[in-house]
């Protein structure tokens, strides 16, 4: 009786484990989770503002490692593009670059690996990935972010994302109407003025609010989340962008 009952105990014990496996494989990382409540916050701070969210970003970029072959770069490209479902573009001119992105997707995923050649005559690896989609796609652009932070994850990359949200107000404002906006925008994420650059055509802040979990140093100082405005004269806009730690994109 007792050696049965320590036999099912042991079984029991094995099919709680496996679950517990397999359930902690389908929930996303700490960092994913993280990364995704720092779009939804800077998006929501965006809308309170009075501005019309058009797109949203995840973007990474981080040196890889090192090969020794220019071959055995291409082939970790092809493999990590094959991994993520995307496919290769050569709409591109530079021999030391491979490039892949999503087609026909709510969220358009790019990767490009470029190679560089070190002293030691081996290869340097950069891999930059970007996630992008309508802000009306928030749910899917989670979704894919999570496929993308689990593959990465088996292919040994840290994956850290900044996070960026564009939009725009529907009207050409002034610059200390913008100044009056981008504060709002601060005050309703808890953040304190780091730096403030202004002048005739983009005003620019930067920022850090312990609401958001990372950050970087600029001048000694902790930074966590920047924001910018320029007038777009022939569209007749205010363009806004703001980006946790920083903005990555072309504003």
């Amino acid at each position: 009786m007792k050696k049965t009952w320590g036999i099912n105990t042991i079984l029991v014990g094995l099919m709680l484990l496996f679950s517990w496996t397999v359930f902690a494989d389908q929930q996303p990382k700490k960092e994913a989770i993280e990364a995704q409540v720092a779009l939804e916050q800077i998006l929501q701070a965006m809308e309170q503002t009075g501005a019309k969210a058009e797109r949203l970003y995840l973007h990474l970029g981080t040196k890889y490692r090192t090969f020794n072959h220019p071959e055995e770069v291409k082939e970790f490209a092809k493999q990590l593009g094959t991994e993520l479902g995307l496919t290769e573009t050569r709409d591109h001119q530079l021999e030391s670059e491979f490039r892949y992105k999503s087609l026909h997707h709510p969220v358009l995923t790019e990767l490009r690996i470029t190679m560089m050649k070190s002293r030691s005559n081996s290869w340097d690896s950069y891999l930059t990935l970007k996630l992008s989609a309508k802000s009306t796609d928030l749910e899917v652009l989670k979704t894919q972010h999570e496929h993308v932070h689990k593959v990465l994850e088996r292919s040994q990359i840290l994956p850290h994302f900044n996070t960026c949200v564009q939009g725009n107000y529907n009207v050409t404002l002034e610059n200390d109407v913008q100044l009056l906006k981008l504060n709002k925008l601060l005050d309703l994420l808890g953040a304190e003025v780091v730096e403030q650059v202004q002048d005739p055509t983009v005003t620019s802040v930067s920022a850090y609010t312990p609401q958001l979990p990372s950050y970087i140093l600029t001048n000694g100082r902790q930074m966590n989340v920047q924001a910018g405005t320029h007038v777009d004269q022939l569209l007749g806009i205010t363009r806004i962008t703001i980006g946790t730690p920083i903005i990555t994109i072309e504003y």
